[in-house]
C-alpha cells in the first residue's frame, strides 16, 4: 500500500516525462530518450540497492521516484536547449469561446452515449444473466 502511495504522487511526472520522451521520438532522435533512460534505469538500481535494505518497498518507490525526476529533468533539459518545448501561455478569452464551442458538443455526444451504454447495460442485466451475456457480446 505505501508502494503505491508514494508511486501515486509520482504518476503525473512519469506522465510527462512520457510525453516528452515521444517529442524526442518525434523528431527522429531515438538515441537521447535511449541514453536518457538507462541513466534513469542505472539510478533507480543504485537507490533499490541503497534504500531497500533499510526501507523495503517504501524505498523501492523512493528510488523509482527519484530516478523519474531526474529523467523528466533530463527530457525538459535536451528538448529546452533544443527550442523544441512549447510556449505556454493562458488563451485569450475569444480563444477559450472558440474551443468550448468546439469541445462542448463532442463531450456532450461521448456523455449521452456513455448514458445510453450504461442504461442498456443496467436493463439487460435486470434481465438476468443470459441477456446480460448477450449484451456484453453485442457491444464487444
Amino acid at each position: 500500500a505505501m508502494y503505491m502511495r508514494i508511486r501515486a504522487l509520482t504518476m503525473p511526472v512519469s506522465a510527462l516525462s512520457s510525453v516528452l520522451s515521444s517529442a524526442l521520438l518525434a523528431t527522429k532522435d531515438s538515441r537521447t530518450p535511449l541514453k536518457i533512460l538507462f541513466l534513469v534505469a542505472a539510478l533507480n538500481a543504485v537507490g533499490d540497492a541503497m534504500l531497500c535494505p533499510h526501507m523495503g518497498v517504501s524505498g523501492a518507490a523512493l528510488a523509482t521516484a527519484a530516478s523519474e525526476v531526474l529523467g523528466l529533468a533530463l527530457f525538459g533539459g535536451v528538448l529546452a536547449r533544443r527550442h523544441l518545448l512549447p510556449d505556454f501561455r493562458l488563451p485569450s478569452l475569444a480563444g477559450v469561446r472558440e474551443f468550448l464551442s468546439f469541445v462542448v458538443p463532442i463531450i456532450a455526444t461521448l456523455f449521452i452515449k456513455v448514458l445510453a451504454f450504461t442504461i442498456v447495460g443496467m436493463s439487460a442485466t435486470r434481465l438476468g444473466a443470459v441477456p446480460a451475456a448477450a449484451h456484453q457480446v453485442a457491444v464487444s
